[in-house]
């Protein structure tokens, strides 16, 4: 594999931070940053649209449980899936319809035709785009970083992760009050293209994996009866 490291013997290769010398990890990194930050705005902006939309807790409650639930259902065939396609083109095209959909609820409210029902119906096909992002995303290190540094670059994934869950909620309500509810999901918006045009530069060659021969259900029975038959 050959991955490009810039500055050998400089900054980057003396520095806890060497995983940004690798081109394809940085460009990932990025992507990354401005997708977490968006998530982390966009579940909280459907949770603040659905308040201001009814008073019901119940609707509320389920904005998040729909988003939820198509995760843990559909995520082990989503990493069944990441195992037989190329997994940035998968990551570009589930970023790309995250924005789609920031933007048509952003285009919904200034419309003033936003109802609790589409809500509910964007946040279960966000929860079906996740349970085929977060496993294709979650596997994609290995091709970004040699061994040594699969450490590293899993801590500062970790930190960019963990720094959009704090950065989101601690601005959105400013944010909201600045440029009202529907600007927020614009801004949502643009922040997925810009993390699908990072994707997009990545150099492919560096992703190029062996297919899988078996089927996806297959796959799944494979790794069901793995983690069955696992003992600690």
């Amino acid at each position: 594999m050959n991955l490009r490291l810039f500055g050998g013997d400089g900054f980057f290769a003396q520095s806890s931070f060497v995983v940004f010398g690798y081109r394809e990890y940085r460009y990932f990194w990025i992507a990354a940053a401005f997708s977490n930050i968006g998530m982390w705005a966009l579940v909280y902006g459907r949770l603040w649209l659905m308040h201001s939309l009814t008073d019901s807790p119940l609707l509320v409650g389920l904005t998040n449980t729909a988003t939820l639930a198509p995760v843990l259902i559909l995520s082990v065939w989503g990493g069944a899936l990441a195992d037989r396609v190329n997994r940035l083109k998968l990551l570009q095209f589930t970023r790309f319809l995250f924005a789609g959909l920031a933007f048509l609820t952003g285009l919904l409210i200034v419309m003033d035709v936003i109802a609790p029902w589409h809500v509910i119906a964007i946040s279960v096909v966000t929860g079906v785009l996740l349970s085929f992002d977060i496993p294709s995303r979650s596997a994609m290190m290995p091709s970004l970083l040699p061994r040594e540094h699969l450490a590293g670059g899993i801590a500062m994934y970790s930190f960019v992760f963990g720094g959009a869950a704090v950065i989101g909620p601690a601005f959105f309500g400013s944010l909201v009050a600045l440029w009202g509810i529907e600007g927020i999901f614009f801004i949502i918006g643009a922040a997925y293209i810009l993390t699908v045009v990072f994707l997009l530069v990545m150099n492919p060659a560096h992703h190029v994996q062996t297919p899988k021969t078996s089927n996806i259900a297959q796959g799944v029975l494979e790794g069901l009866k793995y983690v069955l038959g696992y003992r600690a």
